[in-house]
């Protein structure tokens, strides 16, 4: 399922220095009634938001909670990334990683490295035997003003990703089914911004990381 991700690029507007407030220019029509023309003069003019803007955020939401994952088996019929997974996902996961084959990784980040455009956050070689696994990223990331992408990388191919653009702590994760290779596999957690941003995250994150279990 296909990711679009929202505007963020929403601006305040500044009024100049010439005029302590707004101004209005008042014509009268021809039918009695009264028109304003704003005359304010501005040194940054603001970002209108609208119904549009309100309806494609509601879409999005309702998107997530249409067509997030609730089971195993619908987990497992995934072939494109983009789709959420329900917590009672991640339980059934948990109970079923017992006696499997897996690996596991957790990391969190100060605040030095959390002001990276693009930050490796763990890389490991992971003996595959050609089974069928279950591969997931998952944590809580914060961001101000931008947006971010957590991602894992098997042989230095994106296998899923989570994205965030909140300003508080939010619960990003993904999932993905694949066939881990017989013999030595690369598998990387990293942390990108989104769209050439210079920066990708502020602040303190909460705990990151990746399971790749057998299913």
């Amino acid at each position: 399922m296909a990711y679009t991700p929202l505007s963020t690029d929403f601006k305040d507007q500044i009024l100049s220095d010439v005029n302590t407030q707004r101004k209005y220019k008042q014509t009268v029509n021809e039918d009695g009634t009264v028109s304003l023309r704003d005359m304010t003069a501005y040194d940054q003019e603001g970002s209108t938001y609208s119904a549009k803007d309100i309806i494609e955020e509601r879409e999005a939401i309702n998107n997530i909670y249409a067509n997030k994952v609730v089971s195993l088996d619908e987990a497992s019929l995934v072939t494109e990334p983009g789709f959420f997974c329900d917590a009672l996902v991640i339980n059934e996961i948990n109970k079923s990683l017992s006696n499997k084959y897996r690996y596991i990784f957790s990391t969190y980040l100060d605040n030095e490295k959390s002001t990276k455009t693009s930050l490796t956050l763990n890389r490991i070689k992971a003996t595959g035997h050609g089974r069928k696994c279950i591969l997931m990223c998952w944590g809580a990331m914060k961001v101000t003003t931008l947006t971010a992408r957590l991602s894992v990388y098997v042989n230095g191919k994106d296998s899923c990703s989570g994205i965030t653009s909140s300003t508080s702590y939010v619960p990003v994760f993904d999932s993905n089914i694949i066939t881990l290779p017989e013999g030595e596999n690369t598998i990387e957690l990293r942390l990108s911004a989104q769209a050439n941003t210079a920066t990708a995250y502020i602040g303190r994150y909460h705990k990151l990381g990746f399971i790749v279990a057998e299913l």
